[in-house]
């Protein structure tokens, strides 16, 4: 059977291009051919056609077989090339395949041509085929590349995150859109990651019928060509509304569950390679990640959660628990904690700080579980041991709640609370601005709800009465800008 050959035939002379078609008819070849004798000639039919082969003239009159072949090295077209002449000898015809040449001829050895052209048109196949598969190496590294880009460069952002791996698969399989679909917990599809979608393109849907649905049922590499003429024309409603033609979708795992499908769609028919697949199942396994990765981190914040709970629940009882050993008027902890916190917004501290005054405030007097029920009970005064006794109840705050990372911040109020503004106060003997805030905060605060407050030894005193102690002890025991600012709070109410 003939092999059909496109052969441009650069050459003078009509009857010496007969004769070369002539060997390449007994050689096998079925010859389409053109023969041109000019260097305009031969741009014009490089431009208008692919050619199997080149085969040239060594001299013509008004071009030449070299010169040909530097025509043919302008293009960058990679066709075998054979001088075929009368008059070279063999080192110009050595020279001329230095210059490029594939091969040459001699006129009288014309029997040769068939099988260099075989010859050359298998190696133009091999470098053809070579050259192919060196630019699917680079585009493949270059793919692989962005994406390690687009992944090491990730950050904390799930959303963010997702946008951009969803982006950079539609961008790499050529595609019309890309759309991460997720099945929510109400059972409906999400659009959680987006990649040129349409502006009336419906974000959530009932999941019954749509490709994505199938591709999270299934958890497999889902390709789907001529979708007009599939019964996904009539189920998925995307496939009309955006005359889809082919569908690329890859299963999401998150947790040995596959929860979602990453899918690129084209308007156009797409048969993906091996590539493509490779690259659509690495970004979705990407995007797996960043679901497994939220999820851990929604657990641990809803561990954490949990176990600030448990902290505050039991600061809470152990607050209580001193209540009922002091025979403190119930109420007393949380109107102190409520009121000091006002007092903390009103100098304008904030979160967290805000919440260790709250701890500390709740826990100010935890120290006295230390205190032996004799002291602590006694009905009348306190004698000058007993005193001493009573004033290490801060220090013993400090030795219970200082190994406990979590209650060391809150400590200002447990251990400052009793110093004083004129330096008299205990247990440090610290003076004005030396005292913590909070502890200033606090200490006005607890005087004056322990004063207006029922006690087993005395009524409680009037609210007045209570006041007017404060201006008069502001200076000495408090400090005068804190209880300024109390009293205009408490006149307010």
């Amino acid at each position: 059977m003939a092999r059909s050959l496109s052969a441009l035939i650069v050459e003078d002379s009509e009857d010496d291009s007969l004769l070369l078609l002539r060997e390449l008819r007994r050689g096998g070849f079925e010859v389409e051919f053109e023969r041109v004798e000019t260097a305009e000639a031969m741009r014009k039919s490089l431009k208008a056609r692919p050619w199997d082969i080149i085969l040239a003239d060594y001299a013509l009159p008004r071009f030449s077989g070299l010169k040909a072949l530097e025509e043919l090295k302008k293009t960058e077209l990679d066709i075998p090339f054979i001088l075929v002449s009368g008059t070279i000898g063999e080192d110009i015809a050595i020279n001329a395949m230095h210059t490029g040449a594939h091969d040459y001829i001699m006129k009288d050895r014309l029997g040769r041509l068939p099988a260099a052209i075989e010859r050359e048109l298998t190696e133009a196949h091999v470098r053809r085929e070579r050259k192919n598969a060196e630019e699917a190496l680079r585009r493949s590294e270059m793919r692989l590349a962005r994406i390690n880009d687009c992944l090491v460069n990730l950050g904390t952002d799930f959303g963010e995150n997702v946008n951009r791996l969803t982006a950079i698969c539609g961008e790499l399989l050529g595609a019309d859109s890309a759309i991460y679909n997720r099945l929510s917990g109400d059972h409906l599809l999400y659009a959680v990651g987006q990649w040129q979608i349409p502006p009336d393109f419906i974000v959530q849907d009932k999941p019954e019928g749509h490709i994505c649905y199938d591709v999270i049922e299934h958890g497999e590499l889902v390709v789907i060509r001529d979708l007009p003429n599939t019964v996904y024309a009539q189920t998925d409603p995307n496939v009309s509304a955006y005359n889809l033609q082919s569908y690329v979708g890859a299963g999401v795992f998150c947790g040995g569950e596959c929860i979602g499908s990453l899918c690129v769609v084209f308007a156009r028919d797409f048969d993906p390679g091996n590539e493509d697949r490779q690259v659509i199942s690495i970004l979705a396994a990407a995007i797996g990640t960043e679901e497994e990765r939220q999820r851990a981190e929604r657990e641990v914040y809803q561990a954490h959660t949990a176990l600030l709970q448990a902290y505050e629940d039991t600061l809470e009882g152990w607050a209580r628990a001193l209540e009922l050993r002091e025979y403190e008027v119930a109420g007393h902890s949380q109107r102190v904690v409520d009121l000091t916190l006002r007092m903390a917004r009103e100098f304008g501290i904030e979160s967290p700080e805000l919440d260790h005054i709250r701890r500390g405030a709740l826990l100010h007097d935890i120290g006295k579980m230390g205190i032996p029920d004799h002291i602590l009970h006694k009905p009348g005064p306190l004698d000058s041991d007993e005193w001493v006794v009573m004033r290490q109840h801060p220090v013993y705050a400090f030795k219970l709640l200082s190994p406990v990372a979590y209650l060391r911040p809150a400590l200002d109020i447990p251990y400052y609370h009793h110093e004083r503004w004129d330096g008299l106060g205990y247990p440090s003997g610290l003076k004005g601005d030396m005292i913590p805030l909070a502890a200033r905060l606090f200490a006005v605060v607890d005087v004056f709800d322990a004063l207006t407050s029922d006690r087993p030894y005395r009524p409680a005193w009037p609210v007045e009465a209570a006041q007017f102690h404060l201006r008069e002890q502001a200076g000495k025991y408090f400090d005068t800008r804190v209880v300024e600012a109390f009293l205009k709070l408490v006149a307010g109410e």
